[in-house]
């Protein structure tokens, strides 16, 4: 990995571990059309897939909170588990988020291996684990063999549970 991409990408998982302790302080960007997400990357490794995810999201939501982490199941309870930093409980995560954005969507993209359902209002996420590649990205073969090699996995933001 290029010295540079490395150096960004402990800045966006520090930046999402401050953020997650200090309220979510959080840097906002503007993609192609004007609409404003703000973006919270929790894992380093996973930034490479950020811009795919993002537009995967736009589809769906204009000015959502985007929150790009390592979803984990500890003890029947669902942790975000960033690169740098201690777990936080998603809950958590979303009250921190809320304090911030009380009107915004906030859309999880993290696995959440134990299933847990959550009932925060205006929050979208998965009830399953999902795939570091959307579905629109990779073409129709290759979401084939997705389905069938890892059908426990999504691939796209229609397949994630909408909280109204």
């Amino acid at each position: 990995m290029h010295p540079f991409l490395r150096l960004k990408l402990a800045v966006y998982a520090t930046l999402f571990t401050l953020a997650s302790l200090a309220g979510c302080a959080t840097p906002t960007f503007a993609p192609p059309g004007g609409t404003y997400h703000t973006v919270l990357v929790g894992s380093a490794d996973i930034a490479d897939w950020i811009n795919e995810w993002s537009t995967e999201v736009r589809q769906r939501y204009a000015n959502a909170v985007i929150v790009f982490a390592h979803g984990v199941d500890r003890g029947g309870m669902w942790f975000s588990e960033p690169s740098i930093g201690n777990p936080i409980s998603v809950e958590k995560l979303i009250d921190n988020i809320r304090e911030i954005h009380p009107t915004r969507r906030i859309v999880l993209v993290m696995c959440n291996p134990g299933k847990h359902k959550i009932s925060a209002p205006g929050v979208t996420y998965a009830r399953n684990n999902v795939w570091v590649v959307p579905d629109r990205v990779i073409g129709d073969f290759s979401k084939f063999m997705r389905a069938m090699t890892e059908p426990d996995f999504l691939g796209g933001i229609y397949e994630f549970t909408e909280n109204p």
